[in-house]
């Protein structure tokens, strides 16, 4: 008997002793006891096991979190599939005798609290180093804690360091205010033991002991099959995978520059809920085939066939990471570029740049044009059709080349020379992103009032380009000529006449 009975977490749910819980689909069956009140009451045994314990975990994988709620892989197989519902589960409606039943004869009553730390974002080569100095930090906690008083002690270095991280909670416990910073986290655990109540009485539910319903009666159909350690493991590394790749997504996401492009945000952001919902589709399907496992109607063949077709499908980890790693390098490059001309008006699009060139001030106008964004996606559009059902087509991204860095940041550096030689009341400088193909990477939009006169690639190197010094000025029928000619690697690249009336 001792080898049937199960151990599972709790994760909040709201287990009472002698209720049925069906194992299959890991969800109590509620409205249903074993034994009335008075049986319960007369045969039931209450021991105090007061302890405590602080862990730390420096990693957001599901493992690490499964460790630190005491899931085993039973209950975490389901939990990855959506199975579990940690608030609300007792909505349920399932009839006994569809249901492989166990009956609760133990429960385990305390509260977690998880303080979580989130540092702001750091260089690649950086991450190891501030992820031992906050380990050594946050170790210190208890140690602040003298007699149910905060005495919080840090140094100059580690006070600075408490300023580049933010702190969420999340536990059994109801905060009168949830902490953000670390000293307010520390207060709150501080707190948290007065939380429970003198007699334990604001406890929940941590962990629960089952035992089969066929010692019990023996018609009972049983649970048969349970999903092996491997293949949990092959879940739990797949639905981690994509939420890493939305993660980095995120990254790219918050990047200040990238607010500035909405071609660029957009793209990003389908490519988030993209993953997102193959992410829910996938658990959509693993809902269906585990308890099906369990009971022997399937093996877990099919299961496995889920996650060997994905490595097949436009959400493979090699295409997704290959993707991201084309945007990022976008990113980038529209940063390097625009760090060299910080200081220019960004416009959202072509109906912006126009009403900023008819502005009754901007009689001369410049707009540094990257002419490689767009929102158009083959890669994307492959994934939209997969998940429709449709037959998806092989595209691949393109990566930007190191050359082609180089020539956009040259560009960027020739626009900052002519904004420096023009610059004046009359002349304004924009930036902007407007698919042109003819103009790979950069052009730049020449405009006198609401004319556009030249449409350029400014391919020169920056050592090369310089603005001609020779304007010259003369009256005519009452009218301000002046001549502006500016030389670009050698050549006259663009030469206009533009009458000013005195």
């Amino acid at each position: 008997m001792a080898s049937d009975t199960m151990t599972v977490a709790a994760l909040s749910r709201p287990f009472t002793l002698g209720m049925f819980y069906d194992a299959v689909k890991d969800e109590l069956i509620p409205d249903l006891t074993l034994w009335d009140a008075k049986t319960l009451k007369d045969n039931t045994v209450e021991n105090s096991q007061h302890s405590s314990d602080f862990q730390i975990s420096i990693s957001d994988t599901t493992e690490s979190k499964s460790s630190l709620l005491n899931i085993e892989a039973s209950l975490k197989a389901s939990f990855l599939a959506g199975l579990v519902e940690v608030k609300g589960s007792a909505n349920s409606k399932v009839l006994l005798g569809e249901a492989r039943p166990h009956v609760v004869t133990g429960i385990l009553y305390g509260a977690n609290a998880f303080f979580v730390f989130d540092s702001e974002k750091v260089e690649a080569d950086s991450v190891q180093k501030m992820e031992g100095s906050m380990r050594a930090l946050i170790k210190k906690i208890p140690a602040f804690d003298v007699e149910g008083k905060v005495d919080l002690k840090l140094t100059d270095e580690e006070k600075a360091l408490t300023q580049k991280f933010s702190c969420k909670f999340y536990g059994d416990f109801i905060l009168e205010s949830n902490p953000s910073t670390f000293e307010e986290a520390v207060n709150a655990y501080v707190g948290l033991p007065k939380l429970l109540g003198e007699e334990g009485e604001n406890s929940v539910p941590l962990t629960v002991w089952l035992v089969p319903l066929k010692y019990v009666d023996p018609e009972v159909p049983e649970l048969i099959n349970e999903i092996s350690i491997g293949l949990v493991i092959e879940i739990e590394d797949v639905l981690d995978d994509l939420r890493r790749m939305e993660a980095r997504c995120n990254d790219s996401l918050v990047e200040g520059v990238v607010g500035d492009f909405p071609c660029l945000q957009e793209v990003l952001t389908r490519f988030q809920k993209l993953c997102s919902y193959y992410r829910a589709d996938l658990q959509k399907t693993m809902v269906k085939i585990l308890p099906s496992i369990r009971e022997g109607k399937e093996d877990e063949s099919s299961l496995r066939r889920i996650i060997e077709e994905r490595e097949k499908s436009p959400f493979s980890h090699e295409k997704l990471s290959k993707w991201l790693d084309c945007k990022e390098r976008e990113v980038n490059v529209v940063w390097a570029c625009v760090e060299i001309i910080p200081d220019i008006k960004f416009v959202a699009n072509q109906t912006e740049l126009e009403r900023e060139v008819l502005a009754p001030l901007a009689v001369f106008s410049f707009c540094f044009i990257f002419t490689f964004l767009e929102t158009a996606d083959p890669c994307l559009d492959n994934m939209r059709n997969y998940l429709d059902g449709e037959k998806s087509g092989s595209s691949e991204p393109t990566y930007i080349s190191d050359d082609f860095l180089t020539q956009m940041t040259d560009k960027a550096y020739t626009f900052k020379k002519v904004e420096n030689d023009l610059k004046g009341p009359k002349v304004k400088f924009f930036v902007a992103a407007i698919l042109n193909k003819k103009f790979p990477g950069a052009s730049v939009y020449e405009y006198i009032g609401e004319f556009i006169i030249k449409l350029t690639e400014p391919n020169m190197r920056r050592e090369t380009a310089a603005v001609c010094p020779e304007k010259t000025c003369f009256t005519q029928s009452k009218k301000l000529v002046w001549t502006l000619r500016f030389w670009l690697g050698g050549t006259l690249d663009g030469f206009f006449l533009v009458v000013l009336r005195s």
